[in-house]
């Protein structure tokens, strides 16, 4: 898969709107130009595979629509397969959007000839995947996974006395009961429960899309089926209650759901953080004309799951820096793990653009393990005027010293962070002309307070 990723990196950093070209697997090495696709669209991944039914291999280009070749959103995705025996090229539209859109091809229906799945983040804070999946052995291309199918299981609900979730699957009418008494502070602190169990007011969970959909063939038989993941939560976003798994096959025509696994934490009170999990990290690279680019990927986490998103995040942040640089400059980008225990995981790309000067480059990527989801500014700090202002003031106070600072610093949920063992760090450019950031470290214990309770501080 790496080498597959590579291959797309190369080939994006070419890509303009205009005609693409790729080679056709014929028995042929020749590069056979494909029809211009629509303005401002951009090549995102390409494979090969038979997909017609032929016996002749077709090439097959995910292509993104974006204001700009830098942006690493695509507003709209089409999929193009160029036929290797006439030539003839077919489009879908797959009203989808995302980041870094991935292509796979495998048979989904039984018939013995491949499909393709597309799959991209969406980059909301629910963290969802969005997936389709298209097929070409009619008179014409269709879609039989759609955004209706990506929504995954379906689940209903309530808070009960005791502390308890009924979780109700209304696809099938089957429920289960589980214990979320792990959360009583939170929920007796929020009114939803008193101190004794009973229910103050109605709360129902809810349920998100797919945060990942893989294919898999689970019993052998040459066809693949879909394996999801899906979270539920209870009282707000970051308190996740359950965990769903799924498995759907395709069949009539449809897609049936044939397992639905849901699993809890019967207990949350784990033994004091370590400074550093029983985990290990492996160094990967991206190397291309222009470019230098390490990246971790981790591994031996305790949750598989939190693993797998955590390490197509860093991925795609990987990637979005190959996408930036144009043929006269070149990106040296590397990495530092500045924070890891058993919650959070936080990351830092740092490096320097040379081009017409040296710019520096500084990102970051905050990973809640417990919820899967992304940590910034704008959902780590509290969403009021209080708030905002005692960050302000902290932000002041750190920079009193600070050398890099020429004017005193205004918190803005713009602004870049990650965390270190003692420290929030938010991270900017003072003006449009600035090479470097300026990076101000805030103390956690001063800033708790005014930060919403998405992670561990200690």
């Amino acid at each position: 898969m790496r080498k597959q990723l590579a291959a797309a990196i190369a080939i994006t950093l070419l890509a303009v709107p205009m005609a693409l070209s790729w080679a056709a697997s014929n028995g042929s090495n020749k590069t056979v130009p494909l029809a211009d696709l629509p303005a401002n669209t951009y090549l995102l991944d390409s494979i090969t595979a038979d997909v017609t039914g032929d016996g002749i291999i077709d090439s097959i280009v995910l292509g993104g629509h974006k204001d700009k070749a830098e942006d690493h959103y695509s507003k709209k995705m089409i999929l193009v397969v160029r036929d290797g025996k006439s030539g003839q090229t077919q489009s879908v539209d797959l009203d989808m959007g995302g980041y870094e859109g991935k292509l796979f091809a495998g048979d989904f229906t039984g018939d013995h000839v491949a499909d393709v799945m597309i799959s991209a983040p969406t980059g909301g804070s629910g963290g969802i995947v969005d997936n389709r999946i298209a097929t070409f052995t009619g008179s014409s291309p269709a879609l039989i996974f759609t955004s209706d199918n990506n929504k995954g299981a379906n689940f209903t609900g309530k808070f009960l006395d005791g502390y308890k979730t009924e979780i109700i699957n209304t696809d099938t009418g089957k429920s289960i009961i589980i214990d979320n008494g792990r959360n009583r502070a939170d929920y007796v602190r929020l009114g939803i429960y008193d101190e004794k169990g009973n229910v103050l007011k109605e709360q129902r969970p809810w349920h998100y899309p797919f945060s990942l959909l893989e294919p898999t063939d689970s019993n052998r038989d040459g066809i693949y089926e879909l394996k999801g993941y899906q979270r539920i939560v209870g009282a707000y976003n970051a308190d996740p209650i359950a965990e769903v798994e799924t498995l759907w096959k395709y069949q009539d025509s449809a897609w049936q759901v044939r397992k639905i696994k849901i699993a809890t934490n019967l207990l949350n009170d784990p033994l004091p953080p370590a400074a550093a999990p029983a985990s290990t990290i492996k160094r990967q690279y991206i190397h291309t004309e222009n470019t230098d680019i390490y990246y971790p990927q981790f591994e031996q986490l305790e949750s598989m799951l939190a693993q797998g998103v955590l390490n197509n995040q860093l991925e795609e942040a990987a990637l979005k820096y190959s996408s930036q640089v144009g043929a006269a400059s070149r990106i040296a980008i590397d990495y530092e793990v500045t924070r890891h225990t058993k919650g959070l995981v936080s990351v830092i790309f740092k490096g320097r653009q040379q081009g017409d000067g040296q710019q520096e480059l500084l990102s970051s990527l905050n990973f809640d393990l417990k919820s899967r989801q992304p940590i910034v500014a704008k959902n780590l700090v509290k969403n009021d005027d209080t708030a905002h202002q005692a960050l302000t003031t902290l932000l002041q106070q750190a920079a009193a010293n600070n050398p890099a600072v020429t004017k005193l610093p205004v918190f803005d949920e713009w602004m870049g962070i990650y965390f270190t063992q003692s420290d929030i760090v938010f991270y900017y450019l003072e003006n449009d002309h600035a090479t470097n950031y300026v990076k101000i470290a805030v103390p956690l214990e001063k800033a708790a307070p005014y930060l919403n309770e998405i992670i561990e501080l200690k």
